[in-house]
């Protein structure tokens, strides 16, 4: 019986394993078939979406444009420098004040 039972599992075996190889190899083929369709997919939609893309962005790349061909690094570094030394000397100036406030034998 137990030897009956071996050779129908070998002889199983030996069927199922081509089913199994076959199987696994039109898995594969049609993973690959999907991939390159959704590929295709994927381009021709970016192609097609590319003409609104560029209309919705090209406002802001404009400005952006405005703005760095309008920005004079040169002023804005004078008044921040200009704004820096001015808040400096409101500070001492209110240093001092205030170590007069605290030490009245000045």
């Amino acid at each position: 019986m137990e030897q009956e039972i071996n050779q129908y599992t070998t002889n199983l075996r030996e069927k199922m394993d081509p089913l199994a190889k076959d199987l696994m190899t039109k898995i594969t083929e049609g993973a690959d078939v999907l991939k390159e369709r959704i590929e295709m997919e994927v381009s021709a939609a970016r192609c097609a979406l590319k003409p609104y893309i560029e209309y919705v962005t090209s406002p802001f790349e404009k400005g952006a444009d405005y703005i760095r061909e309008s920005l004079d690094l040169k002023d804005l570094k004078a008044t921040v420098l200009q704004k820096g030394e001015e808040l400096r000397e409101r500070l001492e100036q209110g240093v001092k004040e205030l170590q007069a406030k605290l030490d009245p034998s000045t």
